[in-house]
């Protein structure tokens, strides 16, 4: 028997293949809640028809900074239509130009 056999073509070795897209933000954030508090209390000015407040979110790569800022997005989508959140990559993304274009 070979290797390739064991799976038929419709089958993968992944529960949830979409964990894997880009754009996905898991149903619970572990040990997140402090930094998702504190983004909502910067934020919650715009809420009032104000403006939010800057935070800069600093950490090695792949510890959750990108997952908790789109979670608190997803969270104001839910809560409101007056403010539209916009996540821009600035490493893609790095003149005013193309922030501007994507936004």
């Amino acid at each position: 028997m070979t290797h390739s056999s064991l799976l038929r073509s419709d089958q993968t070795l992944f529960r949830d293949p979409d964990i894997f897209e880009l754009t996905f933000v898991p149903e619970h954030l572990h040990h997140r809640d402090a930094q998702i508090r504190e983004l909502a209390f910067l934020i919650s000015p715009t809420l009032r028809g104000g403006s939010a407040l800057s935070a800069i979110l600093r950490g090695p790569p792949g510890t959750g900074k990108t997952t908790t800022v789109r979670r608190i997005f997803s969270m104001i989508r839910e809560e409101t239509r007056q403010v539209v959140p916009a996540h821009i990559n600035c490493r893609h993304d790095h003149t005013p130009l193309t922030v501007y274009r994507s936004i």
